[in-house]
C-alpha cells in the first residue's frame, strides 16, 4: 500500500489564516472594551442625570489645543433653507433626520481657542428647568490634538445645549442670556456670523404679507412659525404683530398671542 501524499498548504496561505484570525481577536476586544466603556458611561449617568454631562463636557472639559466652530442657518428642509441651495449642511447625529445649513465655518487655534474653551467651561446651568425644544444656531467641535474631544450644539432661542450621550444626546438647559452665556454668543459672533438670511432675502412687504396671511388664517400657523423659527430679526416680526394688535378681530388676537408665545418673544 503506497502511502498517502500530504498535501502542503502554501505559507502566505498559513499566514493570512493567521492574520484574519489574531484580527478577529482584537476587534472583538475592541467591542467589548467599547460596550463596557459604553455600559460604564451609562451607570454614570443613570446615576446623576442632571449633572453628570455637565461635570464631565461642561464645567470639567478637558485640555483644548483647537476648537471648530460652525455658524448654522435653518433646517435643510424648510422653505427659507431652500432660497440657499449652495451651503452645505450638518447634521447634529450621524441617523439624525434633522440637517441644518452651514453659514460660516472657523478654526480656532492657540490663545483664542483656550479663551473660548475657558469660556465654555464658566457657562451657568439651570437643573431646574426642562428644554422644550432645541433649534441650534451654533455647533462646536472641541479638539485635543486631532481627537475630537467633545461636539455640542447650542440654542440660544430655546436657552439649551446638546451633550452627546452614547451615540444620541441630552439636552440641559444654561443660562443663555446670563453674562456668560451672552458673552458666548458674542464670542462665537465674532468668530463665525450668525446666519442673518431675514435682511438678506425677506422683505418689508413679504413680511407684513405673511403676517397679515396667518392672522387671517390663509396661512397654517406652523408653516409660519418654520419659516420665523431661526430669524435673528423676530423682533419684526413681533413689532409688525403689536402694530396690528389694537384693530384685530377676536379671533386674530388668539392666534396673534399664540404667535408671541411660539416665537418665544416675550423673552
Amino acid at each position: 500500500m503506497q502511502p498517502s501524499a500530504t498535501t502542503l498548504k502554501p505559507e502566505g496561505t498559513t499566514r493570512w489564516q493567521k492574520a484574519r484570525r489574531w484580527a478577529g481577536k482584537l476587534f472583538g476586544t475592541i467591542v467589548v472594551l467599547a460596550m463596557l466603556a459604553a455600559g460604564w458611561e451609562f451607570h454614570q449617568f443613570s446615576e446623576d442625570p442632571e449633572h453628570y454631562l455637565v461635570n464631565r463636557y461642561g464645567t470639567g472639559l478637558g485640555k483644548v489645543t483647537s476648537v471648530e466652530v460652525l455658524s448654522l442657518g435653518p433646517e435643510a428642509s424648510t422653505e427659507l433653507a431652500a432660497r440657499f441651495p449652495g451651503l452645505p449642511t450638518y447634521r447634529r447625529r450621524l441617523w439624525s433626520e434633522n440637517k441644518y445649513l452651514v453659514y460660516r465655518r472657523a478654526d480656532v487655534e492657540g490663545a483664542a481657542a483656550q479663551r473660548l474653551a475657558d469660556l465654555w467651561r464658566r457657562q451657568d446651568y439651570i437643573t431646574s428647568e426642562q428644554a422644550g425644544c432645541h433649534e441650534p444656531g451654533y455647533a462646536i467641535r472641541f479638539y485635543f490634538g486631532p481627537w475630537r474631544r467633545l461636539e455640542v450644539t447650542l440654542c440660544w432661542q430655546c436657552d439649551n445645549i446638546a451633550f452627546p450621550l452614547l451615540g444620541t444626546e441630552v439636552w440641559n438647559t444654561f443660562d443663555a442670556h446670563g453674562t456668560n452665556g451672552l458673552a458666548l454668543l458674542s464670542s462665537l459672533k465674532a468668530i463665525a456670523p450668525t446666519f442673518d438670511y431675514t435682511n438678506a432675502v425677506v422683505s418689508t412687504a413679504e413680511l407684513n404679507g405673511r403676517v397679515e396671511a396667518v392672522l387671517q388664517g390663509r396661512e397654517a400657523v406652523w408653516k409660519f412659525v418654520e419659516w420665523v423659527e431661526h430669524s435673528p430679526q423676530r423682533q419684526e416680526f413681533l413689532a409688525e404683530i403689536g402694530r396690528r394688535l389694537p384693530n384685530l378681530s377676536t379671533n386674530e388676537t388668539k392666534v396673534a398671542v399664540g404667535l408671541v408665545r411660539d416665537f418665544k418673544l416675550t423673552n
